[in-house]
């Protein structure tokens, strides 16, 4: 009927593809807020993690005790933090963007530390 009137017909977007254009904009604001809650979470456990190191030790070994965490997580992070992390990314099997699996959280049982 409307292609004998001379209109013509275009495909429908259906739901899927409305959600998918969705998540694609957003996508910037999300790793933003999630970078933002990791750095938060990171630093609430540093503020934790001191002061039960405070009240389990005193002078030097608490200090030692601190010292190797930050020592810890900056090994932990060298990677991240230089001019190469673009290729330390591609190169070390990371599967591809939106095939993440859900990385389950671990906490260590603060007795050992």
């Amino acid at each position: 009927m409307f292609e004998d009137s001379g209109y013509e017909i275009y495909e429908g977007r259906g739901r899927d593809y409305l959600d998918h254009i969705q998540q694609e904009n957003g996508a910037p604001d999300r790793r933003a807020l999630t970078f933002k809650e990791l750095l938060e979470r990171l630093r609430t456990r540093y503020y934790e993690l001191e002061e039960d190191v405070a009240a389990t030790y005193g002078g030097e070994q608490r200090e030692n005790v601190m010292n190797l965490w930050i020592s810890l997580l900056q090994r932990s992070c060298a990677a991240y933090l230089t001019d190469d992390t673009l290729d330390y990314i591609t190169n070390s099997g990371v599967r591809e963007p939106g095939n993440e699996e859900e990385v389950e959280e671990v906490y260590e049982d603060e007795d050992d530390v």
